[in-house]
């Protein structure tokens, strides 16, 4: 097994000398299996514990044997303690999923660089258990590998090792660890299914593990040239443009629906979700579809996609100057100069500042503010402007106007200003907005 442990390390990770290691031990089999074997191999990993506090004293006797093991071997090691309970019951999960993420939020938070390696235990009858879990839950193809080897910072060189190969190299030489009782209570899912459920199966086949290995090895493959196939589909679709994404909607009606599946799934659009997505894609400009992540809006045949953000209110009154004010989508930068020539760039607007009394307010605009264009002479609605400059319903969302203490509109902030304060030959000051 060290042999084919090195092997593996090498193929995966040909400089794997240069990362820093990490290994999550919890003091089990598995996880003194995985430390021991890295030590056997020349490397003194980070050993990283997380006390739960769900068996009382033996959680506490589970992190002092840990810590031992770690001094016994000349090895750093870093624990950390967690109120499962509690926190399962304000989050409203289950302890098993708690513990989990609570884990995984942990370990990230350690990960200083991309040259850091988080390694965990799970081996190959993990890997039949979670490809059952996955079942039980509706996966899609994804879901049949069951777990990655490698999925960075994380990354689990025991996944081609059965639990029988895990116990035997323990024994052979003679690796202490701790045994956590709660694995054999079939209360919970996974429990039940290791005790009760697969060994039915190798009752049935005398390989099915090994069998399990060759269909996660075909799953691996499938999932890889997914990605590449998937990588070249958005490719030909996608416009990246600043904070947003736009697809040609009649290019997106053209794919099959697994086609579209691939195309949506990294915005949160699931398979629950793809019917009704499907069906929003026949709706008019200015309709939007929500995923728990990102917004879909319809404009003028095409799909514009972003990030979902809490809708902000600003309505600040500026005293003084320079001003600054910092947005989720942008700088704001106020300043008064002496006038000497204009300067035109796209994101700076120019105004006779003798005109402008302070204090004067930036503010989100409003349906029904109007403000008189230069070169005009009428007033004009502002939605109106924003509809012949053809911003979508996103791109509205982000406006802001400069008015006076009066409620006068001085200006549409990265548009355009108003006449009655435009730049003029007496002008002496100027307001500079960029």
């Amino acid at each position: 097994m060290l042999e084919q442990f090195k092997a593996t390390i090498k193929q995966d990770f040909p400089d794997f000398n240069k990362y820093e290691i990490y290994v999550a031990s919890s003091g089990g089999i598995d996880s003194m299996v995985l430390t021991s074997l890295l030590i056997s191999v020349g490397y003194q990993p980070v050993i990283l514990h997380c006390n739960f506090k769900l068996r009382a004293a033996a959680s506490e006797a589970d992190e002092k044997f840990v810590k031992d093991f770690a001094k016994a071997n000349n090895c750093k090691v870093i624990t950390t303690a967690f109120e499962t309970e509690k926190i399962a019951a304000n989050r409203k999960t289950n302890i098993q999923e708690t513990a989990r993420d609570l884990r995984y939020e942990w370990f990230r938070s350690i990960v200083k660089n991309h040259k850091s390696l988080i390694l965990t235990a799970h081996h190959l009858d993990d890997a039949v258990e979670s490809f059952f879990m996955n079942i039980l839950r509706g996966t899609g193809i994804k879901g049949l590998s069951a777990i990655p080897k490698i999925n960075p910072p994380f990354y689990r060189p025991l996944l081609q090792f059965s639990q029988e190969q895990i116990t035997r190299y323990a024994q052979t030489n003679k690796i202490t660890f701790r045994e956590d009782q709660s694995n054999q209570k079939t209360i919970y899912r996974r429990n039940k299914l290791r005790h009760e459920i697969i060994p039915l199966f190798h009752d049935l086949e005398p390989e099915f593990t090994k069998k399990m290995k060759s269909f996660f090895s075909e799953m691996t493959d499938l999932n890889e040239w997914m990605d590449i196939n998937k990588k070249s589909l958005i490719k030909k679709l996608i416009i990246q443009n600043e904070n947003q994404t736009i697809i040609d909607i009649q290019k997106l009606k053209k794919l099959s629906t697994f086609e579209l599946k691939l195309v949506v799934e990294d915005f949160n659009i699931n398979r629950k979700k793809l019917t009704e997505f499907s069906a929003f894609l026949d709706s008019d400009t200015g309709a939007v579809f929500n995923s728990n992540s990102h917004q879909f809006l319809i404009n003028r045949g095409q799909l514009i996609i972003k990030e979902q953000s809490k809708n902000f209110t600003i309505h600040e009154t500026i005293d003084n100057l320079p001003y600054h004010l910092q947005t989720s989508f942008g700088v704001v930068d106020i300043k008064a100069s002496d006038y000497s020539v204009i300067t035109p760039k796209n994101n700076l607007l120019q105004l006779d500042f003798d005109k402008i009394k302070l204090p004067i307010r930036i503010r989100n605009w409003r349906h029904g503010d109007r403000i008189t264009p230069l070169g005009m002479k009428g007033s004009k609605l502002i939605s109106d402007i924003l509809i012949d400059k053809k911003n979508s319903q996103f791109e509205k969302n982000k406006i802001l106007v400069l008015e006076s203490e009066s409620g006068e509109l001085i200006a549409i902030i990265n548009f355009l200003i108003s006449d009655d304060y435009k730049i003029s030959s007496t002008t002496k000051r100027i307001l500079e907005v960029k």
